[in-house]
C-alpha cells in the first residue's frame, strides 16, 4: 500500500516531496521515486512533515502511527490506512498537544479507480513500476478462484491480481 501511496503521489501532485519510513530495506530499494527512504529506526532527528500516511497495518501501526507523531509538523494530517484487527493504541496526549487531524481511509471510490485507470493509461512508466509489487495474476472464473486467489495472497511479500474472466 505504502509504494502504491508513493508512486500515485508523486505523479498527481508534481513537485511534492514524498519520504517512505519502512522496517525492510530490501522493500525500500524498490522506492526509486520517493525523495529519500529512512529505515524506521534511522529517521534523521530533524525530519519534519505535515502530511503523513500509516500503510502497516496490523500490529506495526503502533509503531508506525509512533513514529508518525514524533516527526510531523503541530497541526498536520495523518492518514491512517493500515487494516488492523486489534485494538492500536495511539497518544492521545502528544496527537491533543501538537493538533494534530487523524484521518481514515481504508476503501477506494469509483472515481478513485478512474483516476488510477487513467494515469496508467497515460504513462508506461507508472505501468512498470506497478508490475514490480505484483507476484501474481490469478484468473477468476468462480468463488473458488477467487477463495484461492485470496488464500495463495497471505503472508505473500507482494500483491497477487485477481483477473476476473466472468
Amino acid at each position: 500500500l505504502g509504494y502504491i501511496v508513493t508512486l500515485f503521489l508523486k505523479a498527481l501532485i508534481p513537485g511534492i516531496k514524498v519520504y517512505v519510513v519502512g522496517v525492510d530495506s530490501q522493500k525500500l530499494e524498490f522506492f526509486s521515486f520517493a525523495d529519500d527512504v529512512f529505515l524506521a529506526d534511522s529517521i534523521p532527528a530533524d525530519l519534519r512533515v505535515d502530511h503523513a500516511f500509516e500503510c502497516v497495518g496490523g500490529r506495526g501501526s503502533e509503531d508506525a502511527i509512533d513514529s508518525m507523531i514524533d516527526m510531523v509538523r503541530p497541526e498536520a494530517t495523518m492518514m491512517l490506512m493500515g487494516v488492523s484487527e486489534e485494538n492500536v493504541p495511539i497518544r492521545t496526549r502528544m496527537v491533543l498537544e501538537k493538533g494534530l487531524m487523524l484521518m481514515g481511509r481504508s476503501r477506494s471510490t469509483k472515481d478513485d479507480f478512474i483516476t488510477v485507470r487513467d494515469l496508467l493509461e497515460a504513462d508506461i512508466s507508472m505501468q512498470s513500476k506497478m508490475k514490480k509489487i505484483i507476484r501474481e495474476v490469478h484468473e477468476v472464473r468462480s468463488v473458488a478462484d477467487m477463495n484461492d486467489a485470496f488464500n495463495e495472497d497471505l503472508g505473500a511479500p507482494f500483491k497477487t491480481v485477481m483477473k476476473w474472466m466472468v
